[in-house]
Parts: structure tokens; C-alpha cells; sequence
């Protein structure tokens, strides 16, 4: 991940009112740092669903990061003379490299994706599971690649975005993971409600497809109507939270969105 990238990620993410993503801004030196609230504010930004989302409790991140932290644990052996505070870095610094390199990897197929759905060439790597991902979503009747690739937007209510994938009545995200197992799906019909409701799709297929891009499995995980419905409540509610808590929300020109 480009240091660029990678403070806009710890930064948040934000959209100006045509929906064009601005994560980051030109620093005092001339370099690219994270955009912040404060700078949403002088340039009338419109944060993520993601940063909308950060309002919300994550039993699913808590897990992956404690899951980090015991892995650290377990393969950074303590030094003779080490303190704890000493080797507490190391954990962390280890558990730091090792989620970076899975961002990374997790960009590099969410890449592919975009170039296979565009109709452009995709490494070798990732040609096989591109495949699987497209043969995975065609027998539920989701024909990916007659959708659009990495979408954004800014919606009047007052938040932005960018969809993985998208088409006539469906939104689909893809997660990837080195390796699947049960832990999948947790509240992701929270932020695919809330795409939805960017884009103006109404009565959605929302559809997360989980990715293993060591053991090559494809998972398809589709809410229905009810978890749709509740994904959207959820997703004003923190919305509405969010805007009150920061004590910001972007102007419009157009009324609000209901």
C-alpha cells in the first residue's frame, strides 16, 4: 500500500457533491496526506459509508484484530532481556506488517476485479479466481460483467461512496481473506444497504462474495429482503449519529433523500 494510500485509509474516506473521491489533500510541503474532518468542512466533503460506519460496533474487525494480536503473540518470541513494553512493539509491528500485506493483497484482487469487469487484462494470478467469482454469481443470476466496476457517488442525505460492483437492481462487495472459514458475513448488509440507497436502487439484491485467495474458495453471501431492510435503518440511524456527533453535514443543493 502507497504511503498516500495508506494515511487516507487511516484518515477516512470522502467524496466531493459529484461523487469523485478526495482522500486525500496537498499538505503545506506539497506532499498527499489523509483527508480529515476538518478539511471535509472547507471543502464540503461527503464522508464515506465506511466513516459513517466507524459510529457502529464491528464484532467481526474486534475479532480479526484480537485474532492479529494472539498471532503476534504466538510467532514474535521475547528476547532474552526484553521488557514488555519492548516486546509489545514487536507484536505490534509484526501484527502491523502482516495486515498490511493482507491489504495489499486484498487490493491487488479488488484490482483485478475491476479490470476483469471492465473487460481488460487481469494478471495471471488472479485470472482463474476472477473466474470462479463470475461463474459463482451467474448461477443466482448476477451477471457481473455487465455491470459497473468501482462506482462512487455523493448522495443528498448527506454521505458517498464507491461499490465494488453494480448493476440493474443488484450491488455486490467483494472481501478477501487469505483463507475463508465460518466467520463471514456479520453486518456487511449495513454498508450494502447503504450503496444501494446512493445509487437509488430500490428493493436491492445485496450480495457480499467472499474471496479465499490462498485456498481458491469463492463464497457467495446473499441478504434477503428483511436483512436489506434493516441494513438501511441501521445505516440512517448511524447517519444521523455520525452527523451529530461531528457536528457536520455536507450542503446540497437538492432537497434530502428519504
Amino acid at each position: 500500500m502507497s504511503s498516500a494510500n495508506k494515511v487516507a485509509a487511516e484518515s477516512g474516506h470522502w467524496y466531493d457533491a459529484q461523487g469523485n473521491p478526495r482522500y486525500t489533500v496537498r499538505a503545506a510541503d506539497g506532499s498527499e496526506r489523509g483527508t480529515t474532518l476538518r478539511d471535509a468542512r472547507r471543502l464540503n466533503l461527503y464522508p464515506s459509508v465506511t466513516t459513517v460506519c466507524s459510529v457502529l460496533d464491528k464484532p467481526g474487525l474486534k475479532h480479526y484484530y484480537r485474532r492479529q494480536m494472539f498471532d503476534a503473540t504466538a510467532t514474535t518470541p521475547r528476547l532474552p532481556g526484553q521488557t514488555d513494553e519492548e516486546h509489545f512493539e514487536d507484536c505490534c509491528r509484526w501484527a502491523d506488517e502482516h495486515a498490511d500485506a493482507a491489504k495489499d493483497a486484498g487490493t491487488a484482487f479488488h484490482a483485478s476485479m475491476e479490470k476483469r469487469i471492465k473487460g481488460e487484462a487481469v494478471p495471471d494470478e488472479h485470472l482463474s479466481l476472477t473466474s470462479k467469482v463470475i461463474v459463482e454469481l451467474e448461477k443466482i443470476s448476477i451477471p457481473l460483467l455487465y455491470g459497473k466496476a468501482e462506482r462512487s457517488f455523493a448522495h443528498p442525505a448527506g454521505f458517498g461512496g464507491k461499490i465494488d460492483a453494480s448493476g440493474d437492481g443488484w450491488v455486490v462487495d467483494f472481501k478477501t481473506k487469505a483463507k475463508l472459514d465460518k466467520r463471514l458475513a456479520y453486518d456487511q448488509n449495513v454498508q450494502l444497504a447503504a450503496y444501494a440507497w446512493g445509487l437509488g436502487i430500490e428493493a436491492p439484491r445485496l450480495l457480499n462474495v467472499f474471496v479465499g485467495l490462498e485456498d481458491g474458495q469463492v463464497v457467495v453471501h446473499e441478504w434477503d429482503a428483511a436483512a436489506a431492510g434493516k441494513g438501511l435503518r441501521v445505516f440512517k440511524l448511524a447517519l444521523a449519529l455520525w452527523q451529530e456527533m461531528k457536528d457536520y453535514k455536507p450542503t446540497t443543493n437538492e432537497g434530502e433523500q428519504q
